[in-house]
């Protein structure tokens, strides 16, 4: 006669009873807890469900590596910097226990108050309704702030399931699925206005298999595997800001930078001028073929924009890239490439070199203001297939104006 007795840490999965289906006597047994994680999202999007202040750059908060998802607070609330894709693989005899979301969060500026506003698991796909702020003020330093833990569900129910399948109850998420994630806002409430940044979003998972002993027999295992989730790598083909300023660019005799916030999108516009510095056409790549830019902001050492502009391509009827008489190239995007750029002018010389970099309208994502007594550094930087060479201007505080919609300043004026 077959006889079964297990010790259950919540419910046997089905696919553990049928493993047990042999006709051998089984002890009572313990269960196993299990953790997966931390995992890191492979995607992670501005989401503007509440909230004022559009997130920058969110992708940065895919990886820890001091490169921030940021926006600009000045007794405001965020959007939702929502991740997804956290890669889990748990097998689906596991019982969901809990889930411990973690963020990495500080803010840019001087004795700010910054905290959370919501912390929200997504199931999928859907920002839930449970809310597991953590109470803790952000800091000027990168910290990991937890939220839910080791048997919080966060009022929801969960399954694991192989990658693209749904739970038995259509009401449960899956959290192997790639629509499984986590939202968080935040808000500042006293200060002159900083930047709220988040470095990473992770989730650790908390399950349980009931793992039976067989006597007589080999006892059957049941083995979790976890696939880790995708970091993003820059390749040799596309521009990438590093996470602080790069040392050894070209510096200009003079230079200019403004920048204009709107809540209307249409009106918001970027312009940094370069000018009066030494340049040779061979140390600008090949835009025409395979050399790619990214426009890189620094507030002090915190990256805050990054604009990109591709090589080669087809804006509206014409390439997008000429060469200039003279020596140089220059760019030319009547409806802004996705970061808002317009225009871009690379002109060779000796003491007369220059570049100018316009941006605007909507697709222009700016974490606003920039505090007065920050400095704000420019760089030009191009893919790493097209050499280490790099174009710099430092603008020292105080600044010519900063105000909560608009940034200028200039150097090397009479």
């Amino acid at each position: 006669m077959l006889k079964i007795r297990l010790r259950q840490c919540a419910s046997i999965g089905k696919s553990a009873a049928v493993l047990l289906a042999a006709a051998v006597t089984l002890a009572a047994s313990p269960c196993r807890a299990a953790t997966t994680g931390p995992n890191s999202p492979a995607t992670c999007v501005d989401d503007a469900t509440v909230g004022t202040e559009i997130w920058g750059f969110p992708t940065r908060a895919e990886v820890s590596d001091n490169s921030r998802a940021a926006t600009g607070v000045d007794h405001q609330q965020t959007h939702y910097l929502k991740c997804t894709g956290f890669g889990f693989s748990i097998i689906s005899s596991d019982n969901i226990d809990g889930i411990v979301v973690e963020a990495e969060v500080s803010y840019g500026g001087t004795d700010e108050t910054l905290a959370d506003t919501a912390v929200r698991i997504v199931r999928s796909g859907n920002i839930a309704s449970g809310d597991r702020s953590n109470a803790t003020a952000w800091t000027n330093t990168d910290t990991y702030l937890p939220h839910g833990g080791p048997s919080d569900q966060w009022g929801e129910c969960w399954c694991a399931k192989p990658l693209g399948q749904s739970c038995d109850n259509p009401a449960c998420g899956n959290v192997n699925n790639t629509d499984f994630g986590a939202a968080l806002a935040a808000s500042h409430t006293t200060g002159s206005g900083g930047s709220a940044r988040v470095d990473q979003v992770r989730i650790t998972v908390y399950h349980a298999v009931p793992t039976p002993t067989m006597t007589g027999t080999p006892t059957p295992t049941i083995t979790a595997t976890w696939t880790p989730s995708p970091t993003p790598t820059a390749t040799a083909s596309i521009a990438v800001c590093p996470a602080s300023p790069a040392i050894g660019c070209a510096a200009p005799g003079k230079a200019s930078l403004r920048l204009t916030d709107n809540s209307n999108p249409s009106a918001r516009k970027f312009k940094w001028r370069w000018q009066r510095g030494t340049m040779q056409t061979g140390e600008l790549g090949d835009p025409l073929r395979d050399t790619s830019y990214a426009l890189c902001v620094y507030d002090d050492e915190t990256l805050l924009a990054e604009l990109v502009v591709f090589s080669s391509g087809v804006c509206g009827h014409a390439p997008c890239w000429k060469s200039l008489r003279g020596g140089g190239f220059a760019y030319r995007n009547s409806d802004t490439n996705e970061n808002g750029i317009a225009t871009a002018v690379l002109r060779v010389g000796a003491g007369t070199a220059a570049i100018e970099v316009k941006a605007k309208r909507g697709n222009l994502t700016f974490p606003m203001p920039i505090r007065q007594t920050d400095a704000v550094t420019v760089q030009l930087v191009k893919n790493l297939g097209s050499g280490l060479q790099c174009w710099t201007s430092r603008f020292v505080a105080p600044a010519q104006r900063s105000t909560h919609d608009n940034f200028e300043d200039a150097l090397g004026r009479p």
